[in-house]
């Protein structure tokens, strides 16, 4: 008698199980349950009902109450919809509205132009399309998703030549500037421009000249833009695509040639090291007996790269190329100099 009590209460604890799951599955497609909704639907008296439902509350995450007049109405915040059904579908998802909260995150790199103004703007219409109750979630979006940036250019007088260099880019036209070389000198060059670039929350146009396929100028350093009426053919996928322009660059460099790099780099660093890519080519070889790291890339030995050197100080040593080993010997050597001076 026993066994078919325990066999009769585990039928019963199966069955409440399924019964949850389904209550679950239909809140997930778009059901919006109360007590005497789910009581009809799911075959349970209503306080029964109402007892599930708080318990999927609860447990799962996505499944929320709120008030219809006296009522207890239970729905799931992913679900296809959120909605009554009599309620007109938004068209906006969920990943639509957060895509524009990140593309908005980016506005301080355009501070003082309308493209600021206009990618936040198109966030807060975004959120708005969402179904009403998936727009509370978006509530303090600038805070909850935040793009920490570097030193912004200074646009605010600048905003018509962007106009200028982004026009020349969508229409596909040559142009004409004066730019100032980070030396000083200042040269007047043509080029077919063929892409607006960011890079630590600096601006470059990439653009096409007699001496470079593709060159990347800074923004800040163009003194005078002219769209001419010449247009030019946009080059194909495999003749010019910007991630294979800059995959051997360290930052924002497209010269010298890439070499291969061999680094130690000190214990200290070593856990950093495991967790994080400074380029794509990294690769860890292996761990000394000090608990420092020999490191390796393929990248061009460029003043980024010697600046991030310097940046890791007496942490860093390079072993390979020679000529690179004795570039950062040397400036290290004068920084010295320069504080024994004092």
């Amino acid at each position: 008698m026993m066994d078919s009590i325990a066999m009769g209460r585990g039928q019963s604890e199966r069955s409440g199980q399924r019964r949850l799951l389904r209550m679950l599955a239909s809140l997930m497609t778009g059901a919006a349950l109360d007590r005497n909704s789910a009581a009809t639907k799911f075959g349970v008296n209503p306080e029964g009902a109402h007892t599930l439902l708080k318990r999927l509350e609860s447990e799962i995450p996505g499944v929320e109450k709120r008030k219809r007049g006296r009522i207890d109405e239970f729905y799931f915040v992913g679900a296809a919809t959120e909605e009554p059904l009599t309620t007109t579908r938004s068209s906006v998802g969920f990943a639509q509205a957060l895509a524009a909260s990140f593309a908005s995150a980016f506005a301080r790199v355009f501070a003082g132009t309308r493209y600021a103004r206009e990618l936040v703007e198109n966030r807060r219409s975004v959120i708005a399309e969402l179904a009403s109750t998936r727009q509370r979630h978006f509530g303090n979006i600038g805070r909850k998703v935040h793009v920490r940036c570097g030193q912004e250019e200074l646009l605010e007088d600048r905003e018509t030549q962007l106009d200028e260099v982004l026009d020349a880019i969508l229409r596909q036209r040559v142009a004409t500037m004066r730019y100032r070389r980070f030396g000083g000198d200042e040269q007047r060059i043509t080029l077919r421009p063929l892409t607006l670039a960011v890079y630590d929350s600096h601006l470059y146009v990439v653009g096409a000249t007699a001496d470079s396929a593709a060159y990347p100028f800074r923004f800040a350093r163009i003194l005078e833009f002219e769209v001419l009426d010449q247009r030019f053919e946009y080059p194909g996928a495999g003749e010019y695509d910007p991630e294979a322009v800059f995959h051997d660059s360290f930052g924002i460099f497209v010269d010298p040639d890439p070499c291969d790099v061999r680094l130690r780099l000190d214990s200290r660093w070593s856990v950093f090291a495991r967790h994080h890519r400074w380029h794509a080519s990294q690769r860890i070889e292996r761990e000394l007996d000090d608990g420092s790291l020999l490191l390796s890339f393929h990248v061009r030995p460029c003043k980024e790269l010697e600046q991030w050197l310097l940046g890791l100080g007496e942490h860093v040593e390079v072993l390979e190329p020679e000529s690179l080993r004795v570039r950062i010997s040397e400036r290290l050597a004068s920084a010295v100099r320069r504080y024994d001076a004092v």
